[in-house]
């Protein structure tokens, strides 16, 4: 169990602040469920998450090691572009990477549409993914290094060209 305090991440939100530990009432009705405040690093929202049965994933953020492990790998990285006889069908597979909650699942979609991209085959599913998929890596790869969420593409590029 998390403590009040820990930063964790929570499914396709991203990082999240623990506010609070609390007993709610869900908003369907039933029996009131010891939950999660959660407060987003990067919004200004609040989420309530029941500490057992829910139905989204939460995980600790990774350590600085693990993150500067991560994007070291970056340089070796050998990626094929996801392709898909349709648009909904290539969305389903860049869907089920963003909510694997896996920061290897999440590394695997950019390289593929950057590699798709390179080959001039880049569309607005892509891109809108792509988009996604930076916005929780970049952030959770900001607090595990200590930067700002900004300054994270020019980290992993200075890593990339000593690697």
């Amino acid at each position: 169990m998390y403590e009040i305090g820990d930063m964790v991440i929570y499914g396709t939100t991203g990082v999240c602040t623990i506010e609070d530990i609390k007993e709610m009432k869900p908003p369907l009705g039933g029996d009131p469920k010891l939950s999660y405040v959660l407060k987003p690093v990067y919004n200004s929202c609040m989420i309530y998450a029941p500490i057992e049965g829910g139905n989204v994933a939460i995980r600790d953020v990774i350590s600085k090691d693990e993150a500067i492990k991560l994007i070291d790998s970056f340089a070796t990285l050998e990626s094929e572009a996801m392709t898909a006889e349709t648009t909904h069908a290539l969305a389903s597979q860049y869907k089920e990477k963003i909510f694997s909650n896996s920061c290897e699942e999440l590394i695997e979609l950019t390289m593929s549409i950057y590699t798709k991209k390179k080959g001039g085959k880049h569309g607005a599913t892509d891109k809108r993914f792509m988009k996604q998929a930076e916005e929780l890596l970049y952030g959770e790869f900001a607090i595990a290094l200590g930067i700002g969420k900004k300054e994270v593409p020019n980290y992993i590029q200075e890593r990339i060209k000593t690697a």
